[in-house]
């Protein structure tokens, strides 16, 4: 029986139940490229690990109804807000035989295998009772909802306050979007927050013994942090919030150092192995005049130029980031009522200073830490895209999407804890009872608004 008392319970009552309702509700991918990451773990499914290269364009051999079905269902509804969901296409697709020899080639993305695990078991169970790629691509969705319910589950139970917090951030609509998908952001966001919470409670609590079984799990999860997405690699140096004492200054220096060097040399053989893929990136998606090593040579000689870019950047899509991280839901095409977005930010930051727990405290020491390692993975994100797919020297980053800071926006929220302004957990309690379904039933009524009936 769930006990309503308890953060991680709220949060997997609510987080099944909205979850499923967003998959229902969600057209087939309608999330940002998500019929190029069924592709993508549908060859990983075949054993295709490393994406081939056809001409100038990364992807693999997959089958024909496969691609039929990701690229009608995804191209009639994209971008194109007076478009409904044709129930007639959904049935067709979901009768149409999944026929898995007939194969040709399709562009897919180029993501190391580790983010399509979780879609992979639901895909594996498709493919074996020969369901049609639509059922299939349901499937996947359900066991990447499931995935991540389960990451974020053990993340409340680990951290050892702000838990209130993480509930509110984790069932953030786009959060729960992405998570309720195949798009690598499920696995990615599950991955970095279970991560934080390890590192947070051995930093905070006296009792907790550093051990060689929890620096083993903690280079386990970074490196598949790392092969999810390269960017969030800078979550290993959260490592120095644990203090010095408790390992003693040999040991310490050691776990980090494999930590550090067991993650970085994985991501390394991955894009050695993928390195042709990798090429044709920026050129198969944009089709820009673009160099990785000039646009490096670039950053590095005119580093004050480049930081004016990044300003540039914050200024011209400052309001369209924070719009992305709380909600902005589809093909980046269906907005969430303004009021919502307003106030969804401002229960952040109340959850922030609101929800500590006595006798745990983040020293300043640690906070700039957190804030420093907040600040690195934002340029890291900023510096990768810059670097793939932006002509030499342009004065602004492209394609940056707010969902690419929900992995880390953790980290953000920690700076405002303090222990001056706790509520009882009791009142966050039904603080959040209450707000959560009106939060979530928004933001399905929004989806229904936007692909079947004019609500508002």
């Amino acid at each position: 029986m769930i006990c309503l008392q308890k953060p991680e319970s709220v949060f997997i009552l609510f987080g099944f139940i909205f979850g499923v309702l967003v998959i229902l509700i969600t057209p087939p991918f309608q999330v940002p490229d998500e019929h190029s990451h069924f592709f993508r773990a549908l060859e990983v499914s075949q054993g295709d690990l490393i994406p081939t290269v056809n001409g100038n364009v990364a992807g693999g051999l997959i089958p024909v109804n496969a691609i039929a079905t990701g690229g009608e269902l995804a191209g009639y509804l994209a971008f194109n807000p007076q478009s409904k969901q044709s129930f007639e296409k959904l049935a067709y697709f979901f009768k149409l035989p999944p026929e898995p020899l007939k194969k040709q080639f399709a562009k897919s993305t180029a993501y190391p295998p580790v983010p399509y695990l979780p879609p992979l078991i639901g895909i594996s169970v498709g493919k074996l009772f020969h369901l049609s790629w639509l059922k299939t691509m349901y499937l996947g969705r359900v066991t990447s909802l499931f995935v991540w319910l389960l990451c974020l589950y053990l993340t409340i139970k680990v951290i050892p306050t702000s838990k209130w917090l993480v509930v509110v951030l984790a069932l953030s609509p786009m959060t729960i979007f992405q998570a309720a998908s195949l798009s690598a952001d499920s696995l990615t966001i599950a991955l970095s927050f279970l991560f934080i919470a390890i590192f947070l409670k051995l930093a905070l609590e006296e009792n907790i013994k550093f051990t060689p079984l929890v620096i083993t799990l903690l280079i386990i999860i970074a490196i598949l942090i790392s092969l999810c997405k390269q960017a969030y690699i800078s979550l290993i140096f959260l490592f120095f919030l644990i203090p010095i004492k408790k390992l003693g200054l040999k040991r310490y220096g050691l776990f980090f150092s494999l930590m550090f060097l067991f993650t970085v040399s994985s991501l390394v053989f991955w894009y050695h192995l993928a390195r042709e893929a990798y090429a044709t990136f920026p050129f198969q998606h944009f089709k820009l005049t673009t160099s990785y090593h000039e646009q490096l040579s670039f950053i590095l000689t005119h580093p004050l130029q480049y930081l004016v870019v990044l300003f540039n950047t914050i200024k011209l899509y400052g309001v369209q980031l924070i719009e992305g991280f709380i909600g902005k839901l589809g093909w980046l095409d269906t907005s969430l009522p303004r009021w919502l977005l307003f106030l969804h930010a401002a229960m952040l930051i109340f959850y922030a200073l609101t929800d500590s727990k006595p006798g745990v405290t983040i020293s300043l020491f640690q906070k700039i830490i957190i804030f420093t390692v907040w600040l690195g993975s934002i340029i890291l994100i900023f510096t990768l895209l810059y670097l793939t797919i932006a002509p030499i020297g342009h004065p602004v980053v492209e394609t940056l999407q707010g969902r690419y800071f929900i992995p880390i926006g953790i980290l953000f929220f920690l700076l405002f804890y303090n222990n001056y302004f706790q509520l009882k957990q009791e009142t966050l309690l039904f603080i959040t009872i209450g707000y959560i379904p009106l939060l979530l039933t928004t933001m399905l009524a929004a989806l229904i608004n936007r692909y079947y009936v004019q609500l508002f």
